[in-house]
């Protein structure tokens, strides 16, 4: 065989060899990714630990790395935001937000622009702040660590709708005199769903219809509104 061609051949094979893992990789973590997600969606704890755990395989991969992280994180913050709607344990909900926060952080020492990470951290530090109100130095260390964060994620993505729905506890718990206020709360959600909706639109407004596994919305928020809605009749 020519020496050029059986070159050419085996740098071909190399570079398949080498692109087909990396390919499997992404896959993998992708679907661990839908997991977490759906997990999230159930209120299943247990899954969304388990997807924390199986995503540490592709920590190293240097062109994933700042996402695997900042889906780490997701697991451990959106575990702590479930468990608050279950009455977990305190201590085990500040263990979840504290491990988020050195996920997100990776991330974004790997990825500066990573405004998602940003946001994962600014929601982490609130509900620490919220958890640590009764010890004022300490709620007032971690609101010291938010409000750069805020600025930053602001002039980087305003209308990113995650960012939009983490500023609604701060409008919420903010006087009226420093710019927030229920008022003002409602008014930010609404301008969050304006900006989702550029983003993915549906016809459908039915939230259990478009995702009937939604454990807060089915088991928590509709029995709430039920609940309200016979109170008023």
């Amino acid at each position: 065989m020519n020496t050029k061609l059986l070159t050419a051949l085996i740098f071909v094979s190399v570079s398949f060899a080498a692109a087909t893992p990396a390919k499997d990789a992404r896959k993998q973590a992708v679907r661990i990714v839908a997991q977490i997600q759906r997990a999230d969606y159930e209120g299943d704890r247990v899954a969304m630990q388990r997807g924390y755990d199986d995503l540490k395989l592709f920590i190293e991969d240097q062109k994933l790395t700042s996402r695997i992280r900042y889906w780490r994180g997701f697991a451990q913050w959106r575990r702590a935001i479930n468990g608050f709607n279950d009455a977990v344990d305190p201590k085990e909900l500040e263990k979840d937000l504290n491990t988020a926060l050195v996920e997100f952080k990776i991330a974004m020492e790997k990825d500066p622009t990573f405004v998602d990470a940003k946001v994962g951290t600014i929601s982490c530090l609130g509900f620490l702040a919220f958890m640590n109100w009764k010890d004022q130095a300490r709620a007032k260390e971690l609101v010291g660590q938010i409000l750069p964060l805020v600025k930053e994620a602001d002039e980087m993505a305003p209308d990113n709708p995650r960012l939009i729905w983490v500023h609604g506890p701060i409008l919420w718990n903010s006087p009226p005199e420093r710019g927030g206020g229920q008022d003002k709360a409602i008014q930010n959600y609404e301008r969050g769903l304006e900006a989702y909706s550029k983003i993915r639109t549906s016809d459908d407004p039915n939230a259990l219809e478009i995702v009937p596994y939604w454990h807060y919305v089915r088991d928590i928020l509709l029995p709430q509104i039920v609940a309200a809605k016979a109170k008023l009749q």
